[in-house]
Order: structure tokens, then C-alpha cells, then sequence
């Protein structure tokens, strides 16, 4: 497992975002009007926002955590699967909805693993937060999904 630092890691999690974002929105269609559409419209638009958010993240965290390195950072094909683009433009809605739940549950499961792996407090409290962060849009995505599916 390579050796990096907090700050390196942020940066692989806001790259995440930015893929999921370019994915998603690549994935919408002007002539579709449905609830595929309107999902892939809120998923770009939230990934965006994700990655805007990881990099004012990044300028608030202590810079000594920032700089302290990780000796059991997760595998390199952990971070490549969680960045790569399991939808096509014909996906129905429950299989998009589906997809992205695993995407956020392996999202959800590196942040785990990172903070578990923590070496200081300050690395801890800073990961234990973008974990909790992550379970409630993952929740908030299931409740809009499950709104949306209903209408």
C-alpha cells in the first residue's frame, strides 16, 4: 500500500466527485423528460458540489494534518473502482438508483477505512467527519430516490 498524505487523499476524494459528476452529467439526455433525467441532473449537479466542497475542506483543515502521512491509505483499485462509470444511457431508474447506492456505500467504506486507520486524533476527527457527511447524503439520496420513484 503506498504511503501518502491527508492532503493527498483529499485530493483523490474530491477527484472522485469531479468523475462522478463528469459521468453523470455525460450520461443526461435534453429529450429525456424522466425521472432518470431528473436524477442524473441532481447527481451531477450534488458531485459538483462535492468536489467544490472537498477543496474548501481541504483550505480549513489544520495544515499539520493535512501534511501528516498515512501508511495504510486503501489500494489503488479500491479508488479506481469507486470513480468508474457502471451506468448507460439506457439505465432504468431503480438500476440507477441502485448503482449509485453501491457507489456511495464504497465511498462510505474507504472513508471507514481511512479513518480507522488514522494515526492522530486530528486525522480521525477530520475523516470521522467527511464520514458522517457521506452516510447523510447517502440518506438523503435514498429519500429523494425513494420520492422521486413514487411520483
Amino acid at each position: 500500500m503506498p504511503i501518502e498524505q491527508t492532503t493527498d487523499l483529499l485530493e483523490k476524494l474530491k477527484n472522485v466527485h469531479h468523475d462522478l459528476a463528469e459521468c453523470y452529467a455525460h450520461m443526461e439526455s435534453p429529450e429525456k423528460k424522466d425521472k432518470v433525467q431528473l436524477m442524473l441532473s441532481y447527481l451531477s449537479a450534488q458531485e459538483k458540489t462535492l468536489a467544490e466542497s472537498m477543496e474548501k475542506f481541504k483550505d480549513l483543515a489544520n495544515v499539520n494534518t493535512l501534511m501528516t502521512y498515512y501508511s495504510k491509505s486503501p489500494d489503488k483499485e479500491k479508488w479506481e473502482h469507486l470513480a468508474s462509470c457502471r451506468i448507460s444511457k439506457d439505465i432504468s431508474f431503480e438500476d440507477l438508483v441502485t448503482e449509485v447506492l453501491k457507489t456511495g456505500d464504497s465511498y462510505i467504506d474507504i472513508l471507514d477505512e481511512i479513518c480507522n486507520s488514522s494515526e492522530t486524533d486530528s486525522q480521525k476527527k477530520l475523516f470521522k467527519d467527511l464520514l458522517d457527511s457521506a452516510t447523510h447524503q447517502r440518506n438523503q439520496l435514498m429519500y429523494n430516490a425513494m420520492t422521486l420513484g413514487d411520483s
